[in-house]
């Protein structure tokens, strides 16, 4: 669940309007999104070949985030298509962007902030446009604190800092020193490959691209693991635009 908010790279389909948005997290083996066929029918990102849907892939930077999503609904039409534009906004200042060609069919704007303390799974997309943002609440994109971040509770993470640090292995430090020097580091940076282990996110995630991740051959067609695969995620929390934030 962890790393579902820390996207490495994300991947548009458009047309006459936008019919796929996927992306790659830091938690997971098989993209996160959601890919439209002609007929508007939700194909299966692990059994079709859906890279014929996706034209337009972005690499995202260590450690940016979306951080607001603007864009526009369907005007009046069926749901085949996700929204016909988006605009997904970044920490950093960039914008990644996708867009329909029939004008037309643009129809009323939308926006969604993700809210302080929180980082954003997915949109939420259903009859022809983006109806809010999955978010969960995080402190990994916040100043590391030891009293108010997560990640270290457990006695194994503070191991694993311990024994990546070469200056701790001569005598250790003490822990003001400790507080000290981790107050330069952000949630995420304790989320490096010499880390990741620690949280059960196998660094072999972090060398994965989405182009290579999208309709890969299954060995277990009956399987249904597709949780992780939906913009209908069952876990985080619900946020609109009616949220005061």
């Amino acid at each position: 669940m962890l790393g579902r908010t820390v996207w490495l790279e994300v991947a548009f389909g458009s047309g006459w309007a936008l019919h796929a948005l996927a992306n790659s997290s830091l938690a997971n083996k098989t993209p996160q999104g959601v890919v439209l066929a002609n007929s508007g029918r939700s194909m299966d990102l692990r059994l079709e070949n859906c890279e014929d849907r996706v034209d337009d892939f972005h690499l995202i930077a260590q450690g940016d985030r979306v951080v607001r999503v603007t864009g526009h609904h369907m005007a009046g039409l069926p749901g085949d298509y996700l929204c016909f534009d988006i605009d997904l906004h970044l920490a950093s200042g960039r914008v990644l962007s996708a867009a329909g060609d029939n004008n037309g069919w643009c129809g009323a704007a939308f926006e969604y902030v993700c809210p302080p303390g929180h980082a954003v799974i997915c949109p939420i997309f259903h009859d022809g446009g983006c109806h809010g943002l999955l978010v969960m609440e995080t402190s990994l994109y916040e100043p590391w604190t030891p009293r108010t971040h997560r990640l270290l509770k457990a006695p194994p993470a503070a191991r694993a800092l311990v024994e990546s640090c070469q200056v701790a292995r001569t005598k250790g430090l003490p822990a003001d020193v400790w507080c000290h020097v981790l107050g330069f580091l952000c949630g995420y940076d304790l989320l490096e490959p010499v880390l990741s282990r620690t949280f059960s996110l196998p660094e072999t995630h972090l060398e994965l691209y989405l182009s290579s991740m999208l309709a890969p051959e299954s060995e277990d067609p009956e399987s249904d693991d597709s949780e992780e695969n939906s913009f209908g995620a069952r876990s985080g929390d619900w946020y609109d635009a009616a949220a005061d934030y």
